[in-house]
């Protein structure tokens, strides 16, 4: 008797398990090796298709019954070729006849139908097999047929069932094995459960089970995809010293493939280097992994040095290689390589694909090319590729961002007309090029065509659109308009949220400065993002038995405090939509206080405005990653008004020039650009204190950004002023103290008195 053991192929990510299947070698005529046409009964069976009835199955079997009774071998040959050839239902049936029939059925039928409902995929009725068939006729399964029905639920990710069995197994006096556990692994592997995949590697000693490198590179491919590239790189690190297992392609793949998902591109490029060392080819797979690591880092340069490395290392590159590079141009916003790779893939005969197109479209965006995306999209088609919705939005965005309305437009006829339905961004990003051109009307056309649903976009669309009557001229109709939204969405609320309905009180841990009818604004400490602090007012929400919805339409920098507006409810709510349209049309006045070091731009009461684009930029890699405003043409327009209220010249080591002072401002955004204040202020050459990000001085007396946001003004959605107040921080008087500032010559008790008497002194 032969017994055929699992095939196992591995690749990054994917770990495959065939399960035992035993053949009968004087059944066969002396083994089945060969790859045979079927004929006969098997032939017969097979010509059903996938899903035969018992009947049907009966009527083939009819004449063979009293054959296969005095030969049961002879219903193992057939089994045998149901499940090479994946038919799981009819090697079920099968089954079934024989029941009818009362033929013996010996445990080598039922484990030749484990392993045909393995290879199809079929985990449930590999189950009934082994849990309800073989006990019915008192058939006890062996470890072959446990392991088939672990590897068919492996097979399928449905990893708490291939648990179930591998611990069913000592219970029925089964010893798991290497099939048993690597099975098992990869069903962990598959349902993301990297932390019982480890588990699993670290049982296999103490059941006398000796891992291989399908055990290890399970483990790694686990962590790949549950992104621990540091678990990833201990387990790489351990098969060598301790399992005395030479790492091969497939487990080191798999260890660049944890660091790539990662963005740890300086780990992948240097596992990518050991495999030279050890004598180890890498593939494509490997170059391909690093690459894809330097493109989620925005380390465009070593991707592409990587793509001309691979046919030195004499490795083809492919689709997965060239748009991951274009990718990798696309996210540093380096249009021209991304075009440049793009043109050199049918060189290399590599056909382009719908991400290659997409990848270097985006980046054309980026980069405000507006025509060369609009080429790239005509293209597609030749390339008989078509265009999807990312290709459509990318161009439209492209020349949203170029202004070019009439084009945006032709794109989104041209989308509509090829059966592409638009989604709320893009109707978004037209009604954007159109406003921004002053093109209002047209604007207000392509709002009744957004989606009833587009609920958040449809309200940040209408700001747009608000905005641009406003610089077109139009105030009293923009005024007309946002109070007929006001109307509308007021009385379409059902309720407006409103559940502590007092000022100045702690909520979730955070000071309320103010609350009206569903707004109301907290007092932001610095050393926490926005979204840290809505998810916290949330679950004090939640903790007490309300809704958990809050609706933030705009944020304030990790060390930036001050006052920071929400809504009860959430972004589809009346009040968010009515708090989203005055952000988006520019309606709401905020005031920061900050503290700027340089040559003083004034005596007190100096009045400027700082006007120049600003376009925002991804520096650093994954885990490090940051955003940072920059002066660009290209940028978007940004406006800063600034007044001087106070110039310290009291004489700071920590000044680098003579002359320079210590300035505190009270600093007007005109508009809402990401750092826009920070980078503004830097740009004049007067970057504010404890900004080392922008150059701000950086002293012992200064402990973070001194940019807090003061006042803010806005509107209800019962017409009523919202204008809450943050008191100074802590921080901030400690600074102002030590520069020698004294708000009055009173005493004062806490903070909230010291802005009083600011206010009355400094506005």
């Amino acid at each position: 008797m032969e017994v055929i053991l699992p095939s196992t192929s591995l690749a990054p990510g994917v770990c495959q398990k065939g399960a035992g299947v035993v053949r009968d070698s004087s059944v066969h005529g002396g083994g089945s090796s060969g790859k045979q046409r079927p004929t006969g009964v098997e032939a017969a069976l097979l010509a059903f298709g996938q899903s035969p009835t018992v009947d049907e199955v009966q009527g083939v079997l009819r004449d063979v019954l009293e054959d296969w009774s005095a030969q049961p071998r002879a219903a193992t040959l057939v089994l045998s070729g149901l499940a090479k050839a994946s038919r799981a239902m009819t090697a079920l049936q099968v089954l079934a006849v024989m029941r009818r029939s009362q033929l013996k059925i010996s445990i080598i039928h039922y484990n030749s139908a484990i392993s045909a409902c393995q290879k199809a995929g079929q985990w449930q009725m590999s189950l009934s097999v082994l849990n309800v068939m073989m006990p019915e006729t008192r058939v006890v399964p062996d470890q072959i047929s446990y392991n088939s029905a672990i590897s068919a639920c492996a097979k399928t990710g449905q990893w708490w069932q291939a648990l179930i069995l591998l611990g069913n197994m000592p219970e029925a006096k089964i010893v798991p094995d290497k099939i048993s556990f690597n099975s098992a692994i990869t069903a962990c592997e598959k349902g993301s459960q990297w932390q019982i995949a480890v588990e699993l590697l670290g049982l296999m000693p103490q059941a006398r089970v000796v891992a291989d490198q399908v055990s290890y590179s399970c483990v790694i491919s686990a962590c790949s995809k549950g992104g621990q590239w540091q678990i990833a790189l201990n387990v790489l690190s351990v098969m060598m010293p301790e399992a005395k297992i030479v790492p091969d392609l497939i487990s080191r793949n798999a260890a660049i493939s944890a660091c790539s998902s990662s963005g740890q591109w300086q780990q992948s490029l240097k596992l990518l280097g050991l495999m030279s060392e050890a004598k180890v080819a890498p593939d494509a797979i490997s170059y391909n992994s690093a690459i894809s690591a330097c493109e989620k880092s925005g380390q465009w340069q070593q991707a592409l040095e990587l793509l001309s490395l691979m046919p030195v290392a004499k490795v083809v590159p492919d689709k997965i290689s060239y748009s991951s590079a274009i990718s990798a141009c696309e996210k540093a916003g380096q249009w021209q390589y991304a075009l440049k790779l793009l043109s050199l893939m049918p060189e290399a005969k590599v056909k382009p694909n719908m991400f290659s197109y997409n990848s270097a479209i985006s980046a054309c965006e980026k980069g405000r090319e507006w025509q060369m995306a609009a080429k790239l999209l005509s293209m597609m088609p030749e390339a008989k590729i078509v265009p999807d919705q990312l290709s459509y939005s990318s161009a439209i965005s492209a020349c949203e961002k170029a202004g070019e309305w009439q084009m945006a437009l032709t794109v989104l006829q041209v989308m509509v007309g090829a059966g592409v339905v638009p989604d709320e961004i893009t109707y978004n990003s037209v009604i954007s090029a159109c406003s921004k051109s002053g093109q209002w009307h047209q604007a207000l056309k392509l709002l009744s065509m957004m989606p009833e649903g587009a609920t958040l976009n449809r309200a940040t669309a209408w700001g747009s659109v608000l905005l641009s009557m406003a610089l077109s001229g139009n105030q009293e109709l923009q005024a007309s308009m946002m109070e007929s939204l006001r109307l509308q969405w007021l009385e379409s609320a059902s309720r407006i949220g409103r559940y502590p309905s007092s000022t100045n009180y702690s909520f979730g841990g955070f000071r309320v400065l103010l609350e009206s009818d569903g707004v109301f604004a907290v007092l932001k400490p610095a050393g926490i993002t926005t979204e840290e602090l809505v998810a916290q007012l949330s679950q004090a929400l939640l903790s007490e038995g309300h809704p958990g919805d809050i609706t933030s339409s705009s944020r304030l920098d990790v060390e930036t405090s001050g006052v920071l507006p929400l809504a009860f409810g959430p972004e589809s709510s009346a009040v968010g939509r009515w708090m989203t349209v005055q952000f988006a049309a520019r309606q709401v006045a905020k005031e920061y206080i900050c503290l700027c070091a340089g040559p003083i731009l004034g005596p007190k009461g100096t009045q400027g405005e700082i006007d120049n684009p600003l376009q925002v930029l991804k520096t650093g890699g994954a885990g490090t990653s940051m955003l940072k405003a920059v002066w660009s043409s290209s940028g978007k327009a940004a406006r800063t008004q600034y007044e001087v209220l106070e110039v310290f010249q009291k004489p700071l080591p920590a000044l680098v020039n003579e002359g320079d002072a210590i300035m505190m401002l009270l600093v007007r955004p005109l508009t809402g650009r990401t750092h826009q204040i920070r980078s503004h202020l830097a740009g004049i050459g007067r970057p504010i204190v404890g900004d080392g990000n922008y150059g701000g001085l950086q002293a012992p007396w200064c402990r973070r950004v001194l940019l807090h946001c003061w006042r803010l003004s806005l509107m209800d959605l019962n017409g009523r002023r919202f204008q809450p107040e943050a008191p100074f921080p802590t921080d901030l008087l400690e600074t102002l103290q030590y520069l020698g500032f004294d708000p009055s010559a009173g005493s004062c008790d806490d903070a909230t008195d010291v802005n009083v008497m600011m206010r009355g002194r400094l506005f």
